[in-house]
């Protein structure tokens, strides 16, 4: 492989999507030179919505850049970092054009409505931009309790709740503005969120589509 293209999708503005590039570029070093294989070029790609800060986004490159000299597999790796503004519930890629796609903790901030229509256009759009043996990587909020009350989301955001009712009792926030606010968020079960892909039948077999990453929250 002489190049490989990889996108974070919903980057934000934070040093984060880094920590990413770093380890991936460590893998591909460390795997190269087992195999006595020259390293290809590797195209990042860093994704999220127009009025996204990249201005503060890419004034962590520096740092970035320090970091890569200090890893032994991934400094020679040969590498390019660019913005990409737009939605991904759009085409961001030409056809069959990207390696690996990477989300974190972006793909919840739905509603429950829009959850089944939204994850599965995501997948479609995904699916005619990665190319033939591709893989993708999503993390995301979810629940293990099929009642989208209860559980340890339900509570964490109960504290919230409490806690903006505080505010409201003692005069910091207006009472309509409380009762307007919402948050666009939603965290699916895993059946939901399984159902959704098994229904993205262009995929193929998906080995390992579901694992539980931590049950704290903080």
């Amino acid at each position: 492989m002489e190049k490989m293209v990889v996108a974070d999708l919903g980057c934000s503005s934070g040093p984060n999507t880094f920590i990413l590039l770093i380890e991936l570029m460590k893998i591909i070093g460390k795997q190269c030179e087992r195999l006595g294989v020259q390293q290809p070029e590797m195209q990042f790609f860093l994704n999220d919505l127009p009025k996204n800060d990249f201005n503060t986004l890419f004034q962590s490159l520096d740092d970035f850049e320090e970091k890569l000299r200090a890893e032994k597999y991934a400094v020679n790796v040969p590498h390019f970092v660019a913005g990409l503004a737009g939605s991904f519930y759009e085409r961001l890629f030409p056809s069959q054009s990207v390696q690996f796609f990477h989300s974190s903790y972006s793909l919840h901030w739905i509603s429950q409505d829009q959850f089944k229509r939204d994850f599965s256009l995501f997948l479609k759009l995904r699916f005619k931009e990665v190319v033939p043996g591709g893989q993708m990587v999503l993390s995301f909020l979810g629940r293990k309790e099929k009642d989208i009350y209860d559980g340890e989301l339900s509570s964490s955001w109960g504290l919230v709740s409490e806690s903006l009712n505080s505010m409201v009792l003692e005069g910091l926030v207006e009472e309509e503005k409380l009762d307007s606010f919402n948050l666009p968020f939603y965290a699916p079960s895993m059946e939901e969120a399984k159902e959704v892909v098994s229904q993205r039948r262009n995929f193929g077999p998906i080995s390992e589509p579901f694992r539980e990453l931590g049950s704290e929250i903080c």
